[in-house]
């Protein structure tokens, strides 16, 4: 009776537990396809709006400036509200930004749009991550790189919807309002599954007493400030990949314009492929060598595309990059939710502030580079960084001072 009774509990949790895996890969998913939809219709805002580039990237810099923000109050929000709550709050509320976006008539309308959709992806992002390292410690196994790829299979349908629209002749208020109603339905059933930490065991905080010894205080901080390092490195080199390896290609091999966007398309394509198969490997292989292994790929890759004289090898190697950085940010945002003796939600915002930087400041770094030398000494930042990151997980493979509740090390 009472091993009948336990074999149903048991099977009622891990119903609740796929349920909830489904509905944070939906939400993932949901923030990619918001993404992707932005992204293709900002062409057409800034011919509506008659912006010049220079007005243009000045306003999509508030994007960032709203994700900022939000990073100082997510983990206060998560805190006060419970990561439940606050999911059930933003997840249905993000999309609907997408609507004042499409009725932008004034550069100053324009900022506040994208300051307030800034704010609310970057909070559902956050808060997001946090029930995914939940979703990770009650299945004890990697998780994380399969989450993220739905975000990347988002943003690309969200990418292909946006541009099928526009080539319909569909205004931008229909087609931004239509998916934002839709995604934001969508979000209403999918909140009714999200897991509720509480009742496994996954919600704590691992935070510290309310006077805690100061050793603690600074190997948090450490371990954070190295994470966030490490993100910096790679958003640096995905930003510096979306904007410059078309122009790059164009210069380096003289192809046309959509010979040179393939090569991003690759990058992309191969970044979403790896996203898919690495959590398997990190469960096979461990995170901190994956993270190392990843990184090698990337710089062998970076190498091969940059240095390449063939066009066909040059894109090859550019695919070998995107299979190589796929696995790092999800490791390194699984790793931040995982340090000891310290707030797990503070350590996401904190390393995700890091990353926001690394992706605002990349191609901004390669573009002042470029001019006062090349393109090509350019695009070695990306290759020394994402060195620095291997080097780095080494390291912290070795450390007896980093120390992470890893899911393996848990299980």
């Amino acid at each position: 009776m009472i091993d009948g009774m336990k074999a149903e509990k048991n099977k009622h949790i891990a119903k609740e537990l796929r349920w909830g895996r489904i509905a944070a890969q939906t939400v993932y998913f949901m923030l990619g396809v918001g993404s992707g939809t932005f992204a293709a219709n900002i062409p057409r805002i800034k011919d509506s709006l008659m912006l010049s580039e220079s007005m243009l990237g000045s306003a999509l810099l508030f994007l960032s400036v709203g994700g900022l923000i939000a990073l100082q109050f997510a983990a206060p929000l998560i805190r006060k509200f419970g990561l439940r709550t606050l999911l059930s709050m933003v997840v249905p509320l993000f999309p609907l930004v997408l609507i004042p976006i499409s009725l932008s008539g004034s550069y100053g309308w324009l900022v506040v749009s994208f300051v307030t959709y800034g704010m609310m992806t970057t909070i559902g992002g956050i808060a997001v991550n946090a029930q995914a390292i939940d979703i990770e410690k009650a299945y004890a196994r990697s998780l994380m790189s399969g989450f993220h790829a739905m975000f990347s299979v988002g943003g690309v349908i969200g990418a292909i919807i946006g541009g099928l629209l526009a080539s319909l002749g569909v205004s931008i208020f229909y087609s931004m309002a239509a998916v934002g109603i839709i995604l934001s339905v969508v979000g209403m059933f999918v909140i009714m599954r999200l897991l509720d930490s509480e009742k496994y065991d996954t919600a704590q905080d691992h935070a510290v007493s309310e006077r805690p010894h100061v050793h603690h205080k600074m190997a948090w901080w450490r371990q954070v400030a190295l994470l966030g390092m490490l993100i910096f490195a790679c958003y640096l080199t995905e930003g510096a990949m979306a904007d410059w390896t078309a122009i790059f290609m164009n210069e380096s091999h003289a192809v046309d314009p959509f010979v040179a966007v393939f090569a991003y398309v690759v990058f992309t394509a191969c970044m979403t492929v790896g996203r898919f198969i690495g959590d398997p490997i990190i469960e096979k292989y461990g995170a901190f060598e994956t993270l190392v292994g990843g990184s090698i790929l990337a710089v062998t890759g970076l190498l091969v595309g940059l240095l390449s004289p063939s066009l066909v090898v040059s894109v090859i190697g550019f695919g070998a990059a995107g299979l190589g950085v796929s696995v790092l940010v999800p490791i390194i945002i699984s790793l931040a939710g995982n340090i000891r003796n310290g707030n797990r939600n503070a350590a996401i915002a904190r390393v995700s502030t890091f990353g926001s930087i690394g992706l605002m400041s990349g191609p901004a770094l390669i573009g002042f580079v470029a001019d006062e030398s090349s393109l090509l000494i350019a695009m070695m930042i990306p290759v020394l960084l994402l060195v620095f990151v291997g080097v780095a997980g080494t390291m912290m493979r070795r450390s007896a001072e980093m120390k992470y509740q890893t899911s393996k090390q848990s299980a």
